[in-house]
């Protein structure tokens, strides 16, 4: 995916929300197409919420190999998956086609962000 940039800085937002998994914290973020989230167990999430995207950041807070190539006016993310949110449980589908569900990561704070993306 490319999007054309009004000033997101995407990096510093990764390092962000992958420094809060790593300290425990659960946070949701918007920004743009983009959704970011991190939680108490360490993981780390970045989301395309309206192509259903999915890329994990850290993962009980190691690192995961991830492509981003980010310039000054637009950047690219290597998805890794699929993903859809019903009701607490995440379940997400790799492009190898290994499906798993999660239960326990902030879905409700995850799709009121998406909601008010998606409002503009």
């Amino acid at each position: 995916m490319r999007v054309s940039r009004t000033k997101p800085d995407v990096g510093r937002e990764v390092a962000q929300i992958i420094a809060d998994a790593q300290r425990g914290i659960t946070r949701v973020v918007g920004l743009g197409p983009l959704i970011l989230f991190s939680t108490d167990t360490g993981d780390a999430w970045l989301l395309d919420w309206h192509d259903a995207q999915a890329l994990c950041l850290a993962r009980g807070g190691a690192l995961q190999a991830v492509n981003i190539v980010e310039t000054e006016r637009d950047f690219a993310i290597e998805w890794t998956s699929d993903y859809r949110i019903t009701g607490d449980v995440m379940t997400l589908q790799d492009r190898t086609g290994r499906v798993q569900s999660i239960h326990g990561y902030p879905t409700a704070a995850i799709l009121q962000t998406t909601r008010r993306l998606a409002q503009g």
